[in-house]
């Protein structure tokens, strides 16, 4: 017997996709609905949001000076841009087909970096948290001992990457091409899908991550009601706003996941229950999809005031600027307390 991956997004979507195709007509008007509106939305995002990680990319990357938490950002947007450019063909094969047919090495790849995508994701934005976190915490030893030395910043990314690609791993191995009836599908047999991927992806991926993100927030929240100028922050805001993002588009896909597999364990489930859970998986993971694609919103509204122009190198400078002169003040206030 077959089990979809349920970890993975594109493989989200084709197991809802595919079940309501055995329970129901392939011709059914409610399905084809369901499918046109994911593969509109799909295409419309892919649009949105590979053009402007693009735009970050290029700035954070080439037209700016990067601190720390620029270079962060800049990994981000890398790894939304990869996650938004590799994943359509992917998606847009299932809704269109209901079948995979770009063969055994492209089933296992786009596992494997979709699964890269979240985990890095996630992993940064606990980075971002913990740094802002210190910086809020000691302003002079953060800027002599973790801000100065740029080597550090670069292998806290490199050890996140790494980490995102040994957790991912197992997607090489396990997902295969199958065939289920007159269907070619990316999955994985139903063996081979255990609790420990709940386990790993579920809470060492999303919920561990977040409650390290609240606990800094937090922190970070009762220290600036103390100092004006941490509390007017663009970075803060830019940061919050992007953390609150990644929390409310993933939080619905694992509510589901975890409801999809208790239901599958569950042998009195009814037929309505798992049809309600399937269609809440498919627009979940097109919620996980938006997110990538927003993110470059959220750091241009986060800027405080839009430039006519729109121009993002003018909109990072002035974030970055107004966060190294936040930390400036910050360190003479502690030096005069001392």
């Amino acid at each position: 017997q077959i089990t979809w991956n349920m970890s993975l997004l594109n493989t989200l979507v084709s197991t809802s996709t595919i079940s309501s195709i055995t329970t129901q007509a392939v011709g059914s008007s409610s399905n084809w609905d369901h499918t046109t509106f994911e593969i509109v939305i799909s295409f419309i995002l892919f649009l949105i949001g590979v053009p402007l990680n693009s735009m970050v990319i290029c700035f954070l990357g080439c037209k700016i000076k990067r601190n720390l938490y620029a270079t962060f950002l800049l990994h981000l947007s890398i790894a939304d841009f990869c996650y938004l450019s590799l994943s359509i063909l992917g998606r847009l094969t299932y809704l269109l087909k209901f079948s995979w047919s770009l063969g055994p090495i492209a089933c296992q790849l786009d596992s494997f970096f979709t699964s890269t995508h979240y985990y890095a994701c996630s992993f940064l934005l606990v980075v971002i948290s913990a740094f802002r976190c210190c910086s809020v915490a000691s302003p002079l030893w953060f800027r002599v001992r973790v801000n100065q030395p740029h080597w550090l910043t670069k292998l806290t990314c490199l050890m996140v990457w790494l980490l995102a690609f040994t957790l991912s791993s197992p997607h090489l191995v396990y997902t295969k091409v199958l065939q289920s009836g007159n269907m070619t599908v990316c999955g994985e047999m139903e063996m081979e899908v255990n609790t420990w991927e709940i386990i790993l992806e579920g809470v060492v991926g999303f919920f561990f991550p977040l409650v390290l993100i609240i606990a800094c927030n937090t922190y970070i929240l009762v220290t600036v009601r103390r100092n004006v100028t941490l509390h007017s922050s663009r970075l803060y805001k830019l940061i919050l706003a992007t953390t609150l993002a990644f929390v409310l588009c993933w939080l619905p896909f694992h509510c589901f996941r975890m409801m999809q597999h208790a239901n599958r364990s569950n042998s009195t489930s009814s037929t309505q229950a798992s049809k309600s859970l399937e269609t809440g998986a498919r627009y979940s993971v097109l919620l996980v999809y938006t997110n990538s694609a927003i993110n470059p919103l959220i750091y241009v509204f986060s800027s405080g005031r839009i430039d006519r122009s729109l121009r993002l190198n003018t909109i990072f400078q002035r974030v970055f600027r107004e966060e190294m002169s936040s930390e400036r003040r910050a360190q003479e206030t502690t030096r005069t307390e001392q």
